[in-house]
């Protein structure tokens, strides 16, 4: 079993039953002391609730949180100049994430605009293993992430690409699988967007095919909330962490197929919420 990071839980060798599994997802973000201004620091509680979610918020700078609301109900991981892959390989471990039911990966610059919990139950009713929602306002480096009008009516479409960034929530057995292939020497994860798809198809036994690997959901849109991105020459240093696998897993960057029909499931989805 998992090993979950509920701190309100008296974990020991006595009640070891409250060291396992949770019900609920794990929420994992990246801030700097500006990070205070962003959206997802304003509305975090409201968009992740603590009664479905446990938030694990890390520090990549020294600015200090203690006086932020509610402080004691998030996980702080504080290491001064790291970036989101560092701290996923070392702190968000398979033992961990196989405690939980999803894995919600996001930047402080992205803006939910939908209820995580619709979103969750979409996803889980079409046994999507790995997903983003599509992309509405703001910059971004692959328009396939693009919320695509096609598809809306279908709630959206399978691909061979989920965009590192802002936002990508995966299943706890689909992230268990791609933890080990994530480097240990990189922290921006570039390139790792570029074969994961297809790993998780091909190498991760999950009894899913490459045509239902991975979705953007361009019935949810979140806002990229930034002008740019900062990080290119940074980030290009570390596609060569993944040449490996770039000849046999590298996307190629398509609509494979609508993820439904209609939105039946969409709206049954709403009405439990």
């Amino acid at each position: 079993m998992g090993i979950s990071l509920e701190g309100d839980r008296d974990c020991n060798l006595i009640n070891r039953s409250l060291c396992y599994t949770t019900k609920k997802s794990l929420v994992v973000s990246f801030w700097r002391d500006n990070s205070r201004k962003k959206w997802l620091a304003k509305n975090i509680f409201k968009a992740f609730p603590g009664d479905h979610f446990t938030r694990v918020i890390m520090i990549h700078d020294k600015s200090n949180w203690l006086n932020f609301p509610n402080h004691e109900q998030f996980i702080w991981i504080h290491v001064n100049a790291q970036k989101r892959f560092w701290y996923m390989k070392r702190f968000i471990t398979p033992d961990i994430l196989s405690a939980y039911k999803y894995i919600w990966v996001l930047d402080d610059d992205v803006e939910l605009l939908f209820d995580s919990l619709h979103y969750e139950c979409v996803i889980a009713q079409l046994n999507v293993s790995f997903s983003s929602p599509g992309r509405l306002k703001g910059i971004t480096s692959h328009a396939i992430t693009r919320v695509n009008q096609d598809y809306v009516n279908k709630i959206g479409r399978w691909t061979d690409f989920i965009e590192i960034g802002p936002i990508f929530v995966g299943t706890s057995s689909a992230w268990q699988c791609l933890w080990h292939y994530m480097s240990a020497f990189v922290g921006l994860g570039w390139g790792f967007d570029l074969v994961w798809c297809r790993l998780l198809a091909h190498k991760c036994s999950l009894n899913i095919t490459m045509e239902r690997s991975c979705a953007v959901l361009d019935i949810f849109g979140v806002n990229h909330l930034s002008e740019y991105t900062a990080t290119t020459a940074l980030g290009s240093q570390e596609v060569p962490a993944y040449n490996e696998y770039y000849g046999n897993f590298h996307t190629k960057q398509v609509n494979i197929a609508p993820l439904a029909n209609d939105i039946n499931i969409y709206s049954s989805c709403s009405k439990t919420r």
